[in-house]
């Protein structure tokens, strides 16, 4: 227990250092360049629809972290996490790495005379819809297999856990990426909503 408690200590303090260190550079950095008026107004859609919708976002993947245990007790909190690191990770890394693939994509069509926004969206959206019905059939089949394997049958309540999750999982996937649109075209109101129904 002490040991815990010591390497947390460590891990917070060295933290904290490098929270203000890094603020400290951004600092003084940022003296040379004042924000104008101009800068606020072309960027206002920022703290207006898309740090809105961002943090719905981060609300639906973090919120039921911090909600299970207070609800349902830290042996059930168990399970979910279990769920939570094998059943999102790999939704995670599909959205995070697709995105920036697609993000390049869509600002390469919008520069271009003969780009067409539309076609490159339908065809990232039907590959991604492609993927997430592949995940939520052979996801529900194998998560089951998985965990028992790794971790023993006394686990299989972090399976039904993931039957339950797996359709929010699913629309991760499809929409996590295809957001990016909405930021590249200038339109977070619509991504805000949508954020907002999920």
């Amino acid at each position: 227990s002490d040991n815990l408690s010591s390497t947390f200590d460590i891990y917070t303090k060295l933290n904290l250092a490098i929270t203000i260190f890094i603020f400290t550079l951004i600092l003084v950095k940022s003296r040379t360049t004042k924000p104008s008026f101009k800068f606020l107004k072309e960027n206002f859609k920022f703290p207006q629809y898309t740090l809105p919708a961002t943090i719905l976002s981060s609300a639906l993947t973090y919120s039921l972290p911090v909600i299970i245990p207070v609800l349902f007790g830290p042996v059930t909190a168990g399970y979910f996490a279990v769920t939570q690191r094998f059943g999102f990770f790999p939704v995670s890394l599909m959205a995070q790495s697709v995105s920036g693939v697609f993000r390049r994509e869509i600002i390469s069509t919008l520069n271009s005379n003969n780009g067409n926004l539309l076609n490159t969206y339908k065809s990232h959206a039907k590959l991604l819809s492609a993927v997430a019905l592949c995940y939520l059939v052979f996801g529900n089949l194998l998560f089951g297999i998985l965990i028992k394997i790794l971790l023993g049958n006394n686990w299989s309540e972090a399976i039904t856990f993931f039957h339950i999750m797996s359709p929010l999982y699913a629309l991760q996937i499809i929409y996590i990426p295809l957001s990016q649109v909405f930021i590249s075209t200038n339109n977070q109101k619509t991504d805000l909503f949508i954020q907002a129904l999920i």
